[in-house]
């Protein structure tokens, strides 16, 4: 009983940083966006320094950077980069198509089955990811599986 315990809270770590990751990273592609938006619309007669939302975007990129990094490092720390990046990765796919369709607009781009495509496509690529790191025996002796897997 206690070994599913460890290997359930584990794997739910990996799944919530790695969630939060992809909230991140949905965010910085969508600020940096909005912030490009801001300039190139920005008549010649005004400054863009004069825009309050100029300001904040950059705070709002700036701040999922160091989220980004925190969290990298914080997982990096117990894990072997073998068993924390394909969940990194697959969510910040999964979100930045999210903010893509959602908050640029690209859904406009696509007819209903191409988008029905790169959504069935994108959530069967990570849930076929999650489920084989899911499946990793590593998990089952934590931090010391990864540092055995260093030494290699």
């Amino acid at each position: 009983k206690r070994f599913f315990s460890y290997r359930f809270h584990v794997r739910s770590f990996l799944v919530i940083t790695s969630i939060l990751n992809g909230c991140f990273v949905g965010l910085l592609n969508s600020c940096t966006k909005l912030l490009t938006f801001i300039v190139k619309s920005t008549p010649e007669d005004q400054s863009t320094l004069c825009n309050p939302l100029f300001y904040l975007l950059w705070a709002l990129i700036v701040s999922s950077i160091l989220a980004n990094i925190y969290n990298l490092n914080l997982t990096m720390r117990y894990y072997s980069q073998l068993y924390v990046m394909p969940f990194y990765e697959s969510c910040a796919i999964f979100f930045n198509i999210i903010s893509g369709l959602l908050l640029m607009g690209e859904y406009q781009l696509y007819t209903r089955s191409q988008l029905a495509c790169v959504v069935v496509g994108c959530l069967v690529s990570v849930l076929g990811i999650f489920l084989k790191l899911l499946s990793i025996e590593a998990f089952d002796a934590g931090a010391n599986a990864a540092d055995k897997d260093d030494k290699y």
